[in-house]
């Protein structure tokens, strides 16, 4: 399984955290953008025969309005 597909690595920093999300270990990324957007993950794998995946989970902090 791979983390982020090669163009989604530009757009996110590894932080250097990991949390554990049942039983497995899992680095955190951050993305800072500078108005509003919107992102869409893609599958984190191509295998359709795989039988343990693990999503997607995402944090949103938002800033105050100016």
């Amino acid at each position: 399984m791979r983390a982020f597909s090669p163009s989604r690595t530009k757009q996110f920093k590894p932080t250097g955290a990991k949390i554990i999300v049942v039983g497995h270990s899992l680095s955190l990324f951050t993305h800072s953008s500078k108005k509003d957007a919107s992102f869409t993950l893609s599958a984190n794998t191509e295998d359709a025969c795989i039988k343990e995946a693990a999503m997607y989970i995402v944090f949103v902090n938002g800033s105050a309005a100016k």
